[in-house]
């Protein structure tokens, strides 16, 4: 008899990566048009450490998508995935929910979530992967009771199942626009740290959340936790005041005055801020931009206007010296071959983060043969 109890990729149709080989033609397609992708980061004779540790986020290596409005799942195979963000030089990968029920779904071997979280694994192990991040839940804030809460709730434990098997430094969780009190959120925080304690708990600032602008709000939401945190990125550091004109804002030196131990994580990504005066056309909550700009328009580092040199001094000031998170969500990035793709962000960010930590001069211009 047949064995089925596992699920076979090669068997499966998966209608979502149906526009793989059209995604990779218009990306080597435009190649020319816009110059090349990958980069290659030469050894700095003044560098006197290893080297910062480079996450490749789960919407970068999932490649082009329509992450928040429509599929945000990969168009390459885990395995095939995993093996280019090694090849790429990354030893560290972020794994989002959508992507991680999908792959137990059409492509991680076994009879049971158990069994494909240790397939996953075995993936990661194979290819020297040995930091993972997994994300990401929006509705933890709410009593347990609430049906916003218990509509996330197979997420919720479909992510704590997997993480104690793949056993990631982090867990991200975020807030979008609920303004609920202080202290139920700090309360229901907390009951998430006890949830995940295998793992700390990162609390991302983001731009929607209402206590984003606002430091002494989010410290205590999360202080009291020794597994839980905040979550930095420079995307959303940069673009916090510009976007809601009442935020106190996030400077370098706020950050790096944080007290040790609570930043568990952030994310490097570069952008360009709007001059002022055209703020309320292209940065306003309401305008049909903000999308564009938060999800499809930010540039690989060194490529827009951020200080991500400084924001990586103020991190590690604070204490975090841990896995940095490449998140360049952008349309123009993720048409190219995932071949290209990832070490061109690899080398671009690694290039920064290490003038960051050891004042390694970053080169004029980073080139690779994509070999």
């Amino acid at each position: 008899m047949t064995d089925t109890s596992e699920t076979k990729t090669d068997t499966l149709e998966d209608p979502t990566r149906r526009s793989f080989l059209q995604t990779t033609a218009a990306g080597a397609a435009t190649l020319g048009a816009v110059g090349p992708v990958a980069a290659t980061v030469k050894p700095a004779s003044a560098q006197t450490g290893p080297d910062p540790i480079m996450l490749a986020s789960s919407l970068i290596h999932n490649g082009r998508h329509e992450a928040f409005y429509g599929r945000a799942t990969a168009l390459w195979p885990f395995e095939y995935r995993m093996e280019q963000v090694a090849k790429a030089g990354y030893n560290a990968v972020g794994l989002l929910h959508w992507d991680l029920d999908h792959t137990l779904r059409y492509e991680a071997k076994g009879a049971n979530i158990q069994q494909k979280a240790e397939w996953m694994k075995g993936v990661l192990d194979n290819n020297g992967i040995e930091h993972c991040e997994i994300e990401f839940l929006t509705q933890w804030m709410y009593p347990e009771n609430d049906p916003r809460r218990m509509a996330e709730q197979p997420v919720r434990d479909m992510l704590r199942e997997l993480g104690k098997v793949l056993k990631p430094f982090h867990m991200k969780v975020g807030n979008f626009f609920v303004p609920l009190p202080v202290e139920v959120q700090r309360e229901n925080f907390k009951q998430l740290c006890q949830e995940f304690d295998f793992t700390d708990v990162a609390y991302e600032v983001l731009t929607l959340d209402p206590s984003g602008g606002d430091l002494d709000q989010l410290l205590s939401i999360v202080e009291g936790n020794d597994n839980g945190g905040l979550f930095f990125d420079t995307w959303h550091t940069n673009n916090l005041k510009t976007w809601n004109p009442n935020a106190k804002g996030h400077t370098c030196d706020e950050i790096a005055s944080l007290p040790k131990g609570i930043i568990k994580g952030c994310e490097l990504d570069d952008g360009w801020l709007v001059e002022p005066k055209y703020a309320e056309h292209f940065l306003m909550i309401s305008s049909p931009q903000f999308l564009e700009l938060t999800i499809l328009s930010r540039c690989c580092i060194g490529e827009g206007n951020f200080d991500v040199v400084g924001f990586i001094k103020a991190v590690k000031a604070a204490g975090w010296e841990g896995p940095m998170g490449n998140e360049i969500i952008s349309e123009n990035v993720s048409r190219y071959p995932i071949e290209m793709m990832l070490p061109h962000i690899y080398n671009t960010s690694l290039a920064h983060a290490r003038n960051a930590y050891y004042d390694t001069p970053i080169p004029d211009k980073i080139r690779a043969d994509y070999k």
